[in-house]
């Protein structure tokens, strides 16, 4: 009796649930960075023998809110578009493998179901640059610049960007481009 009750409530209260099977509530909307360290640059640059070239550059914004990326990136193919770039949160190895970079930056748990919604940045991924500042939909090169109000410089915070890796994808989500994020030497 005791058991055909307990296993009732369970399921009256998975019934209950406003999320389906799979799906996870929405998480903890991203925090807004405001006290980067003044003048903080990293640059990720991807490698000679990658598919693609360029580099992307990490700066305070002048605000000191946010990180100011400025993207230039060549050799994106024909076909493959449009085209994803992630902050990931790990760095690449030192074997080049672009799949060990892991998933996207993400510290406050929110994953990649539902897509991101530009027009609600704080519900996106901190990493999903892409998502938030639109795809790259040519090919060949692109030059591009956007204030993130939600990733970091500042060590110690959950969306401090240094020590993790910039991966540029394919529609179909193939990691044509990695580079590591290291400290700009001026």
């Amino acid at each position: 009796m005791k058991t055909a009750f307990v296993v009732s409530l369970i399921a009256s209260l998975a019934l209950a649930s406003p999320h389906g099977p799979g799906d996870s509530p929405k998480a903890v909307p991203a925090a807004r960075t405001k006290t980067n360290p003044k003048g903080a640059a990293f640059v990720a640059n991807f490698p000679p023998t990658a598919k693609i070239q360029g580099s992307v550059l990490a700066s305070t914004a002048p605000s000191g809110q946010g990180v100011l990326f400025s993207i230039k990136i060549s050799g994106l193919p024909a076909t493959g578009g449009p085209f994803m770039y992630h902050v990931h949160d790990q760095p690449v190895p030192a074997s080049g493998a672009c799949a060990d970079a892991k998933a996207h930056l993400d510290p406050w748990a929110r994953g990649e179901v539902p897509a991101c919604n530009a027009s609600d940045k704080d519900s996106c991924q901190v990493g999903d640059l892409s998502g938030k500042y639109g795809n790259i939909t040519t090919s060949g090169a692109v030059e591009k610049s956007f204030i993130d109000l939600y990733s970091s410089l500042a060590p110690g915070d959950e969306a401090y960007i240094a020590n993790r890796s910039v991966v540029v994808h394919t529609s179909d989500k193939t990691r044509i481009g990695c580079a590591n994020f290291l400290p700009l030497k001026i």
